[in-house]
Protein backbone atom coordinates (compact mmCIF):
# COMPACT_ATOMS: atom_id res chain seq x y z
CA UNK A 1 0.00 0.00 0.00
CA UNK A 2 3.06 2.18 0.26
CA UNK A 3 3.97 5.62 1.47
CA UNK A 4 1.18 7.39 -0.47
CA UNK A 5 -1.47 5.68 1.62
CA UNK A 6 0.52 6.30 4.80
CA UNK A 7 0.40 9.99 3.99
CA UNK A 8 -3.34 9.80 3.42
CA UNK A 9 -4.01 8.12 6.77
CA UNK A 10 -1.90 10.54 8.77
CA UNK A 11 -4.80 12.99 8.42
CA UNK A 12 -7.20 12.37 11.30
CA UNK A 13 -10.29 13.41 9.34
CA UNK A 14 -9.51 10.83 6.68
CA UNK A 15 -9.41 8.09 9.28
CA UNK A 16 -12.69 9.37 10.73
CA UNK A 17 -14.33 9.10 7.32
CA UNK A 18 -13.14 5.51 6.86
CA UNK A 19 -14.18 4.50 10.38
CA UNK A 20 -17.64 5.98 9.84
CA UNK A 21 -18.05 4.15 6.55
CA UNK A 22 -16.79 0.93 8.11
CA UNK A 23 -19.88 0.95 10.33
CA UNK A 24 -22.22 1.42 7.37
CA UNK A 25 -22.37 3.22 3.99
CA UNK A 26 -23.54 6.82 4.17
CA UNK A 27 -24.70 9.55 1.86
CA UNK A 28 -22.41 12.54 1.51
CA UNK A 29 -24.78 14.78 3.42
CA UNK A 30 -24.93 12.24 6.27
CA UNK A 31 -21.13 12.18 6.43
CA UNK A 32 -21.03 15.96 6.64
CA UNK A 33 -23.52 15.94 9.52
CA UNK A 34 -22.01 13.03 11.44
CA UNK A 35 -18.46 14.35 11.18
CA UNK A 36 -19.34 18.07 11.32
CA UNK A 37 -17.25 18.63 8.21
CA UNK A 38 -17.70 21.14 5.39
CA UNK A 39 -18.78 20.06 1.92
CA UNK A 40 -15.52 21.24 0.35
CA UNK A 41 -13.33 19.48 2.94
CA UNK A 42 -15.26 16.22 2.56
CA UNK A 43 -14.97 16.46 -1.23
CA UNK A 44 -11.17 16.72 -0.94
CA UNK A 45 -10.99 13.69 1.36
CA UNK A 46 -13.28 11.55 -0.80
CA UNK A 47 -11.33 12.48 -3.91
CA UNK A 48 -8.07 11.23 -2.35
CA UNK A 49 -9.72 8.07 -1.06
CA UNK A 50 -11.32 7.31 -4.43
CA UNK A 51 -8.00 7.82 -6.22
CA UNK A 52 -6.49 5.14 -4.00
CA UNK A 53 -9.58 2.88 -4.37
CA UNK A 54 -10.30 3.00 -0.64
CA UNK A 55 -13.92 4.06 -1.08
CA UNK A 56 -16.45 3.80 -3.88
CA UNK A 57 -19.62 5.72 -4.65
CA UNK A 58 -22.95 4.37 -5.74
CA UNK A 59 -25.00 7.41 -6.62
CA UNK A 60 -24.75 9.70 -3.62
CA UNK A 61 -23.91 6.86 -1.21
CA UNK A 62 -20.29 6.25 -0.20
CA UNK A 63 -18.99 2.77 0.70
CA UNK A 64 -15.65 1.70 2.10
CA UNK A 65 -13.89 -0.74 -0.25
CA UNK A 66 -12.26 -4.04 0.79
CA UNK A 67 -8.89 -2.35 0.29
CA UNK A 68 -10.03 0.48 2.55
CA UNK A 69 -11.17 -2.03 5.19
CA UNK A 70 -7.77 -3.73 5.24
CA UNK A 71 -5.88 -0.46 5.33
CA UNK A 72 -8.02 0.83 8.19
CA UNK A 73 -7.55 -2.38 10.18
CA UNK A 74 -3.78 -2.18 9.64
CA UNK A 75 -3.84 1.43 10.78
CA UNK A 76 -5.74 0.52 13.95
CA UNK A 77 -3.31 -2.32 14.72
CA UNK A 78 -0.41 0.08 14.28
CA UNK A 79 -2.04 2.53 16.70
CA UNK A 80 -2.49 -0.21 19.26
CA UNK A 81 1.13 -1.33 18.84
CA UNK A 82 2.18 2.27 19.53
CA UNK A 83 0.09 2.29 22.71
CA UNK A 84 1.58 -1.05 23.82
CA UNK A 85 5.10 0.31 23.29
CA UNK A 86 4.25 3.45 25.24
CA UNK A 87 3.18 1.29 28.18
CA UNK A 88 5.79 -1.49 27.94
CA UNK A 89 8.58 -0.13 25.77
CA UNK A 90 10.78 0.99 28.66
CA UNK A 91 10.88 -2.61 29.94
CA UNK A 92 11.64 -4.45 26.69
CA UNK A 93 15.42 -4.15 27.07
CA UNK A 94 15.20 -5.49 30.64
CA UNK A 95 13.28 -8.70 30.00
CA UNK A 96 13.98 -11.89 28.07
CA UNK A 97 10.90 -12.42 25.91
CA UNK A 98 12.59 -14.84 23.49
CA UNK A 99 10.35 -17.74 24.59
CA UNK A 100 7.21 -16.02 23.36
CA UNK A 101 6.55 -17.40 19.84
CA UNK A 102 6.70 -15.04 16.86
CA UNK A 103 2.99 -15.41 16.09
CA UNK A 104 2.19 -14.03 19.55
CA UNK A 105 4.88 -11.34 19.33
CA UNK A 106 3.07 -10.12 16.21
CA UNK A 107 -0.09 -9.78 18.33
CA UNK A 108 1.41 -7.86 21.25
CA UNK A 109 -0.85 -4.97 20.30
CA UNK A 110 -3.63 -7.02 21.95
CA UNK A 111 -1.90 -6.19 25.27
CA UNK A 112 -2.17 -2.44 24.75
CA UNK A 113 -3.95 -2.14 28.11
CA UNK A 114 -0.82 -3.41 29.92
CA UNK A 115 -0.06 -1.88 33.31
CA UNK A 116 2.93 -2.52 35.56
CA UNK A 117 2.33 -3.56 39.17
CA UNK A 118 5.43 -3.13 41.31
CA UNK A 119 6.05 -4.18 44.90
CA UNK A 120 8.68 -3.24 47.44
CA UNK A 121 7.86 -6.17 49.73
CA UNK A 122 9.99 -9.25 50.34
CA UNK A 123 10.84 -10.58 46.90
CA UNK A 124 9.93 -14.10 47.99
CA UNK A 125 6.37 -13.02 48.69
CA UNK A 126 3.80 -13.00 45.86
CA UNK A 127 2.20 -9.65 45.13
CA UNK A 128 -0.98 -8.81 47.00
CA UNK A 129 -2.37 -7.66 43.64
CA UNK A 130 -1.81 -11.19 42.35
CA UNK A 131 -4.27 -12.58 44.88
CA UNK A 132 -6.72 -9.71 44.57
CA UNK A 133 -7.18 -10.15 40.79
CA UNK A 134 -7.95 -13.84 41.32
CA UNK A 135 -10.29 -13.36 44.26
CA UNK A 136 -13.54 -13.15 42.25
CA UNK A 137 -12.62 -15.29 39.26
CA UNK A 138 -14.39 -18.45 38.10
CA UNK A 139 -11.73 -19.74 35.68
CA UNK A 140 -7.93 -19.82 35.91
CA UNK A 141 -5.28 -21.07 33.51
CA UNK A 142 -1.58 -20.49 33.88
CA UNK A 143 2.06 -21.55 33.85
CA UNK A 144 4.86 -21.00 36.35
CA UNK A 145 8.56 -21.89 36.48
CA UNK A 146 8.88 -20.27 39.94
CA UNK A 147 7.63 -21.43 43.32
CA UNK A 148 5.67 -19.61 46.02
CA UNK A 149 4.62 -21.77 48.97
CA UNK A 150 1.66 -19.42 49.49
CA UNK A 151 0.34 -20.41 46.07
CA UNK A 152 -0.22 -24.03 47.09
CA UNK A 153 -2.80 -23.32 49.80
CA UNK A 154 -4.36 -20.46 47.84
CA UNK A 155 -4.94 -22.43 44.64
CA UNK A 156 -6.09 -25.52 46.53
CA UNK A 157 -8.61 -23.41 48.45
CA UNK A 158 -10.19 -21.81 45.40
CA UNK A 159 -10.12 -25.11 43.50
CA UNK A 160 -12.10 -26.74 46.30
CA UNK A 161 -14.52 -23.82 46.08
CA UNK A 162 -15.23 -24.84 42.47
CA UNK A 163 -13.03 -22.55 40.37
CA UNK A 164 -12.21 -24.17 37.02
CA UNK A 165 -8.44 -24.47 36.93
CA UNK A 166 -5.67 -25.63 34.60
CA UNK A 167 -2.13 -25.18 35.86
CA UNK A 168 1.18 -25.99 34.17
CA UNK A 169 4.44 -26.01 36.12
CA UNK A 170 8.04 -26.66 35.15
CA UNK A 171 9.61 -30.01 36.08
CA UNK A 172 11.66 -28.36 38.81
CA UNK A 173 8.60 -26.82 40.44
CA UNK A 174 6.67 -30.09 40.14
CA UNK A 175 9.43 -31.91 42.05
CA UNK A 176 9.27 -29.30 44.84
CA UNK A 177 5.49 -29.60 45.13
CA UNK A 178 5.69 -33.40 45.06
CA UNK A 179 8.31 -33.47 47.85
CA UNK A 180 6.89 -30.74 50.08
CA UNK A 181 3.13 -30.90 49.47
CA UNK A 182 2.21 -34.48 48.46
CA UNK A 183 -1.12 -34.39 50.31
CA UNK A 184 -2.16 -31.06 48.83
CA UNK A 185 -1.36 -32.07 45.26
CA UNK A 186 -3.31 -35.32 45.68
CA UNK A 187 -6.34 -33.36 46.92
CA UNK A 188 -6.09 -30.92 44.04
CA UNK A 189 -5.70 -33.47 41.27
CA UNK A 190 -8.63 -35.49 42.64
CA UNK A 191 -10.97 -32.57 41.81
CA UNK A 192 -12.83 -32.77 38.50
CA UNK A 193 -12.43 -29.03 37.93
CA UNK A 194 -8.61 -29.18 38.08
CA UNK A 195 -6.20 -29.98 35.25
CA UNK A 196 -2.51 -30.24 36.15
CA UNK A 197 0.43 -30.48 33.74
CA UNK A 198 4.21 -30.55 33.80
CA UNK A 199 6.04 -28.69 31.06
CA UNK A 200 9.00 -30.43 29.44
CA UNK A 201 10.51 -27.01 28.81
CA UNK A 202 11.25 -24.22 31.26
CA UNK A 203 9.88 -20.98 29.78
CA UNK A 204 11.19 -17.55 30.74
CA UNK A 205 7.82 -16.20 31.83
CA UNK A 206 5.02 -16.93 34.29
CA UNK A 207 1.38 -16.02 33.76
CA UNK A 208 -2.19 -16.45 34.89
CA UNK A 209 -5.19 -15.79 32.64
CA UNK A 210 -8.75 -15.61 33.89
CA UNK A 211 -12.03 -14.79 32.15
CA UNK A 212 -11.22 -11.07 32.39
CA UNK A 213 -7.51 -10.47 32.96
CA UNK A 214 -3.99 -11.61 32.07
CA UNK A 215 -1.20 -11.31 34.65
CA UNK A 216 2.29 -12.01 33.29
CA UNK A 217 5.85 -11.75 34.63
CA UNK A 218 9.22 -12.31 32.99
CA UNK A 219 12.82 -13.29 33.57
CA UNK A 220 15.35 -10.50 33.35
CA UNK A 221 18.02 -10.77 30.68
CA UNK A 222 20.45 -11.57 33.51
CA UNK A 223 18.63 -14.90 33.94
CA UNK A 224 16.93 -13.93 37.22
CA UNK A 225 13.15 -13.97 37.54
CA UNK A 226 11.71 -10.52 38.23
CA UNK A 227 9.73 -10.98 41.45
CA UNK A 228 9.17 -7.25 41.77
CA UNK A 229 7.00 -6.60 38.72
CA UNK A 230 3.83 -8.11 37.30
CA UNK A 231 2.05 -6.82 34.21
CA UNK A 232 -1.74 -6.76 34.19
CA UNK A 233 -3.68 -6.68 30.91
CA UNK A 234 -7.45 -6.36 30.80
CA UNK A 235 -10.02 -6.97 28.08
CA UNK A 236 -11.09 -9.75 25.73
CA UNK A 237 -8.08 -9.39 23.42
CA UNK A 238 -5.62 -9.77 26.31
CA UNK A 239 -7.55 -12.80 27.60
CA UNK A 240 -7.48 -14.41 24.14
CA UNK A 241 -3.72 -13.72 23.88
CA UNK A 242 -3.18 -15.32 27.31
CA UNK A 243 -5.26 -18.37 26.43
CA UNK A 244 -3.33 -18.83 23.20
CA UNK A 245 -0.06 -18.66 25.15
CA UNK A 246 -1.46 -21.28 27.54
CA UNK A 247 -2.33 -23.62 24.66
CA UNK A 248 1.16 -23.15 23.24
CA UNK A 249 2.78 -24.14 26.56
CA UNK A 250 0.35 -27.01 27.15
CA UNK A 251 1.19 -28.62 23.80
CA UNK A 252 4.63 -29.49 25.18
CA UNK A 253 3.40 -30.58 28.62
CA UNK A 254 2.48 -33.88 30.24
CA UNK A 255 -0.88 -34.20 32.03
CA UNK A 256 -0.69 -35.52 35.59
CA UNK A 257 -3.78 -37.47 36.63
CA UNK A 258 -4.48 -39.41 39.83
CA UNK A 259 -2.97 -42.67 38.52
CA UNK A 260 0.17 -40.97 37.24
CA UNK A 261 0.59 -39.13 40.55
CA UNK A 262 0.24 -42.36 42.55
CA UNK A 263 3.01 -43.94 40.48
CA UNK A 264 5.29 -40.95 40.98
CA UNK A 265 4.70 -40.85 44.74
CA UNK A 266 5.30 -44.61 44.97
CA UNK A 267 8.63 -44.28 43.16
CA UNK A 268 9.95 -41.40 45.28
Amino acid sequence: MGSVLSKILKHGRTVEVLKTLQIEPKKRQELEEVLSITTSHLSQILKRLEQQHLVKREGDTVHISPKGEILLRAYCVNQRFSKFLQNFGDFINDFDISDIPDWLISRLYELDSIDVVETQSDFLEPHNEFFSVLDQTVEIRGYTPVFFREHVDFFLKIAEEGVEMEIIVSEEIFRKILNEFPGEIQRGISLNNVGFYVSKRKFKFAFIVTESILSISFYLRTGVFDYKRDFLCRGSDAVRWGNDLFEYVRRGSEPIDRQKLKELLRNQ
